[in-house]
């Protein structure tokens, strides 16, 4: 009776253990896709802010892994399960069409000193 309590104890332990690794995971993964979002859409000088940056960097990492699946080509290195280069390239395009489709522009409803939301 007593192993089976000891037993039921490691076993809570080591899936305690394995959820909090994939959460601070998942995490870490997230942060890395807004660095890299941040980080391309810096280059091509577009604020999107900090949720474009995030979703660009996921989505570049969906988008790059096909292209280099397409491609015949390597995914490495590989860092929080994303591939480092193919979510810059999937990065960079994901932001160059969220530029064309939502310019970062001033012309905004209620921007400037005329406008209806003064």
């Amino acid at each position: 009776m007593i192993w089976l309590i000891i037993l039921g104890v490691i076993l809570a332990i080591a899936i305690g253990a394995w959820l909090v690794g994939q959460v601070i995971g998942f995490v870490l993964m997230l942060v890395l896709a807004g660095i890299i979002g941040a980080a391309v859409g810096s280059l091509l000088n577009y604020k999107g802010g900090v949720i474009f940056s995030v979703a660009a960097g996921l989505i570049g990492a969906v988008v790059g892994t096909v292209l280099a699946k397409i491609l015949h080509l390597p995914t490495f290195p590989e860092l929080f399960n994303l591939p480092l280069l193919w979510t810059t390239v999937g990065a960079a395009a994901v932001t160059a069409v969220g530029k064309v489709v939502m310019p970062n522009d001033r012309r905004r409803l209620g921007g400037g000193t005329r406008g209806l939301l003064r």
